[in-house]
């Protein structure tokens, strides 16, 4: 029998493991090289020695599952343990539960479901409200659209960070939850979390922190001389916060930590369904099945480093951002978004395109997030780029020097950029959506070396119809995960 799908096969015998491997690593090869330390975000990794024990431990409960606490006591235990601690590194008290989930954004859902269930439990004939600064990670999004809950976005103050004035206008009776970032993943500043906490306690809401981020940074580079707004549970009013493990916390992918400062909002997160056929079935979070090898790699990469591991990384992650800042700050033309508190920033130009400057530095082997309202690149220092400041900086200077000397934009990039934004206000709808396919397949199917990034922005900080930009978005992604 065949089951065939885009030309494909399914295969009629198992492959031989050496083959395997071979094709696996030559694939691997073609991905962007991680171990160089030129990516921005996306991979934390705290050394081989430590990582080496955390992948031993993974690999012994990989095949377990957190699906049944009573089989797996172990990971139950270790999840229990993991949230304590990292409880206790909050600033809570023993009553502090959490759970560990796939990542931030089943975190934060897993939020955002307790606020709403929370709501409906007072008002069950309410569609429970958010409300979130502007800078809030598209996880609240997410979950909105999920959980069906009214999200309310507020701008932020002139330091980029949540207006709590704003806030304040917009509660209502609907409101469930506010939310503040420590950091917001923009900019890298910290939310006025005790300002927004202290509106919740005000008008009895429930006030999460998004520290997914900055969770495990954070509390070690305020015991350095940096300064730190409180964010934590010492802050009244504080009651839930999401941090995850597998970023600064330095474990594998994937591992987060919902925490909640009363076990009786947690209970709120349960799924429980007691008449099915198969029995009583009940989740503690998102998944069902879940391996134990995060579980377990996370409490064991917090054991292993310890509060005088992270703080010597943070320290030295510091180091390297603060004399990164410092070299962008003394370039011509360039300036630092905001004050961020740490390792997490933007870089903007009034007299450069920025996007363009990315997509250089992306041709030296630099692979940076690109930001937009304002137009940036977006810079997350970890411990790999630790000692690489002076080659950033040099590339940096090299790239400017060369953009200044180019045009804004290559011509074919500028003429697609005004075509599709010039269309957008006078074609009918269903035309213009084959004008946005057209568009996404050239910048999609770029075969230069260039991401195409400065096209893509611009085509974006042109278009006033936003459900235009996510059309050619969605075209994009479907194209990328599509068989060649």
């Amino acid at each position: 029998m065949r089951i065939k799908k885009s030309g494909l096969v399914f295969p009629l015998e198992g492959t031989g493991s050496e083959e395997l491997l071979r094709e696996v690593s030559k694939r691997r090869d073609q991905d962007f090289n991680w171990r160089k330390g030129k990516m921005f975000g996306y991979v934390y990794y705290p050394g081989d020695e430590i990582m080496e024990t955390v992948e031993s431990v993974y690999k012994l409960f990989m095949h377990d599952s957190t699906l049944n606490p009573t089989a797996f006591g172990s990971l139950r235990r270790m999840e229990n343990e993991l949230a304590a601690m990292v409880g206790s590194l909050f600033h809570g008290d023993k009553n502090v539960t959490g759970s560990v989930t796939s990542g931030g954004t089943e975190s934060i859902l897993m939020a955002m479901k307790v606020a709403r269930n929370w709501k409906r439990g007072m008002m069950p004939e309410v569609k429970p409200e958010v409300i979130v600064p502007v800078s809030a990670h598209p996880a609240f999004d997410k979950a909105a659209h999920y959980l069906d809950i009214k999200l309310i976005h507020v701008p932020l103050r002139g330091d980029f960070r949540a207006d709590v004035d704003k806030m304040a206008s917009a509660v209502n009776e609907h409101t469930a939850m506010l939310v503040g970032s420590a950091p917001c993943f923009p900019y890298g500043v910290v939310d006025p979390v005790e300002e927004i906490a202290e509106l919740a306690v005000k008008n009895r809401l429930l006030c999460h922190v998004d520290a997914c981020l900055g969770g495990f940074m954070l509390p070690f580079v305020e015991k350095t001389d940096y300064k730190v707004p409180p964010f934590d549970f010492r802050v009244k009013g504080v009651t839930s916060i999401s941090a995850d493990v597998h970023k600064y916390g330095y474990s594998v992918k994937g591992a987060s930590l919902i925490l909640y400062r009363d076990p009786e909002l947690r209970k709120l997160q349960f799924f429980v369904t007691t008449e099915w056929q198969g029995g009583i079935f009940v989740s503690n979070a998102l998944l069902g099945s879940k391996s134990g090898g995060p579980v377990a790699a996370a409490w064991a990469t917090v054991k292993l480093m310890g509060v005088k591991g992270y703080m010597a990384v943070a320290s030295e992650v510091m180091d390297t951002t603060r004399k990164m800042q410092e070299g962008i700050k003394a370039t011509d033309g360039l300036e630092i978004v905001g004050d961020p508190e740490m390792s997490v920033f933007a870089v903007r130009s009034g007299k450069y395109d920025i996007y363009s400057i990315g997509d250089e530095l992306e041709k030296k082997g630099w692979l940076t997030d690109r930001l937009q309202n304002p137009a940036c690149i977006h810079i997350t220092v970890g411990r790999l780029q630790a000692g690489k400041e002076k080659e950033f900086l040099n590339d940096l200077r090299e790239v400017i020097a060369l953009t200044g000397q180019k045009k804004r934009e290559k011509i074919s990039d500028r003429l697609v950029t005004s075509a599709v934004s010039a269309l957008s206000g006078i074609l009918p709808e269903k035309m213009f959506k084959n004008v946005m396919d057209f568009a996404s397949r050239f910048i999609g199917n770029n075969s230069s070396k260039e991401s195409g990034s400065a096209a893509l922005y611009g085509i974006s900080a042109k278009l006033k119809n936003r459900n235009n930009m996510k059309e050619m978005i969605v075209s994009i992604y479907d194209k990328m995960y599509r068989l060649e």
